[in-house]
């Protein structure tokens, strides 16, 4: 996923946060540097942060409710954390490194309000690139039912005027309303579609029927499918697909997927899109049949700002990773059968639909 505009915001996040204290940790969990902006954030000298840390990370350990959180490659925590008297909210971003000297960790600290705020940029920024490539499309294909109207408008009103006569003309002015009828409902999906995109996103989480939000996206990317000769085979189950989180955010994730596999093959091919439920989960996939992804760069693609284009900055599939685990869930790379790529979203399934 490649981006054209880098706003200042996102240029510094993309080349190394300004606002974010660092921590570097041992492999045995202690810490072996603090920068000053996490000892600002923490309120604590280096030595006071490594003196402390066992019950900051507990801390981290309880708010996450995971046994398992070192042992994920990364993660993200927000935890209260006593500062000066008081306390004060922080957003711990976990990576695990490897060096010469042995693995450890890296920490990312910042104020939640500083983190959510640079989160919803990003998502922003992605979305509207992601929509700017898939409007143009869509406005093409809404001249052809508005050509359709026009003409049998034009047709229907023949057959009504003084003097119109024929055998058929019944027939001809049920056919020229059926026509319109039709065409008039191609143009409310379309437009219902576009508007869906443009609409200002909307972050709470609900409980979301991810199976209506695939059709939405399908109906949305179709028009670009169609300009380029891809064929689009949507296959859901017939029952319900229910998540908790943000239909906006999960919308998002999945048109970006679909905008990459379409733009792998802008000279016609096969993308599919599925979904299923499964031992308390929820899978979604993506997959084309394009060239597939270059090896060796397999462990870069959800790094923010890497592209396999040379001329882009990606941060899309960053975006759509980071808002999988913000729904207790994953984005991946699977191996795909013969040449192609596909990608696998992961969400735990609402808890209505666990049993």
């Amino acid at each position: 996923m490649e981006t054209d505009t880098v706003t200042p915001g996102l240029a510094a996040y993309l080349s190394g946060p300004e606002a974010a204290g660092l921590l570097l940790l041992d492999g045995s969990g202690g810490v072996t540097l603090a920068d000053g902006r996490a000892e600002d954030l923490l309120g604590r000298s280096a030595a006071q942060i490594g003196a402390d840390w066992p019950e900051l990370r507990r801390r981290l350990e309880a708010e996450a409710g995971d046994g398992g959180l070192w042992r994920r490659p990364s993660a993200r925590v927000a935890a209260e954390v006593p500062v000066d008297g008081g306390s004060r909210r922080l957003v711990f971003d976990i990576a695990r490194v490897a060096g010469s000297g042995g693995s450890g960790y890296l920490v990312r600290l910042r104020l939640e309000a500083e983190a959510e705020a640079i989160a919803q940029d990003l998502r922003l920024a992605s979305q509207m690139h992601t929509l700017s490539r898939l409007y143009r499309s869509i406005a093409h294909d809404l001249r052809g039912p508005l050509n359709t109207m026009v003409v049998n408008l034009e047709l229907l009103t023949d057959s009504v005027a003084p003097g119109a006569t024929g055998d058929q003309l019944e027939d001809r002015r049920r056919r020229y309303v059926r026509v319109m009828k039709d065409e008039t409902m191609r143009m409310v999906r379309y437009v219902k579609a576009f508007l869906a995109g443009v609409a200002p996103p909307v972050y709470g989480e609900r409980d979301v029927d991810l199976a209506a939000e695939l059709t939405e996206a399908a109906e949305f990317a179709g028009a670009q499918a169609r300009r380029q000769g891809v064929d689009l085979d949507v296959e859901l189950p017939a029952d319900e697909l229910q998540v908790r989180g943000s239909a906006d955010d999960l919308r998002q994730v999945v048109l970006a997927l679909l905008t990459n596999a379409l733009e792998a093959q802008p000279d016609g091919g096969w993308v599919g899109l599925g979904g299923e439920r499964e031992n308390g989960a929820v899978r979604v996939w993506v997959e084309d049949e394009g060239p597939g992804i270059p090896p060796g760069v397999e462990g870069h693609l959800f790094e923010p700002g890497f592209s396999t284009r040379p001329d882009a900055r990606g941060m899309g599939l960053a975006v759509a990773r980071a808002i999988a685990r913000r729904h207790g869930g994953d984005l991946r790379l699977d191996e795909a059968p013969g040449d192609g790529s596909r990608f696998v979203l992961e969400l735990p399934a609402a808890r209505s639909e666990e049993g």
